[in-house]
């Protein structure tokens, strides 16, 4: 899985784009992608509010990465 960005063009010139969580999968011998997730148009502003909660709440799953939560500090600067 991996994030993509989808452009697309208007009649006018102008460019539309999405963020999208995308998936590869191999169907019949051919590679065929699959949209999992559409988070939205990039120019209308992400909801990075449920994003972070998604990848906070994946981060348990993960092996190779860790989150760390600046909310959580236990040792403040002074």
């Amino acid at each position: 899985m991996f994030v993509r960005i989808k452009k697309f063009k208007n009649p006018d010139g102008s460019t539309r784009k999405y963020l999208n969580l995308v998936e590869n999968k191999k169907i019949k011998g051919k590679v065929v992608q699959t949209t999992l997730c559409n988070f939205g148009r990039l120019e209308d502003g992400l909801p990075t509010d449920k994003i972070d909660r998604l990848i906070h709440s994946l981060m348990p799953f993960s092996s190779k990465f860790s989150f760390l939560d600046p909310s959580n500090d236990t040792n403040p600067k002074n």
